[in-house]
């Protein structure tokens, strides 16, 4: 999953975008399935084993998240 998204961040001026946007969109499935903690730890354990910035992406996505 990870490859796909930084492939596409390079095509575009080697932005966060497309990942950050996956990610909120992948959380907001996840949490109209479980609640929010539940969520939270199923993105975060993704990343457990990803470089510091992946990571920090994901924190930034479960923090930021806007219901819809």
């Amino acid at each position: 999953m990870l490859t796909g998204l930084r492939a596409g961040r390079e095509a575009v001026a080697d932005t966060d975008a497309p990942l950050q946007a996956a990610l909120t969109q992948y959380y907001g499935a996840l949490i109209d399935q479980v609640d929010h903690v539940t969520a939270a730890s199923a993105l975060m354990g993704l990343f457990a084993l990803t470089d510091e910035e992946d990571k920090a992406i994901a924190a930034r996505t479960v923090l930021t998240y806007r219901a819809r």
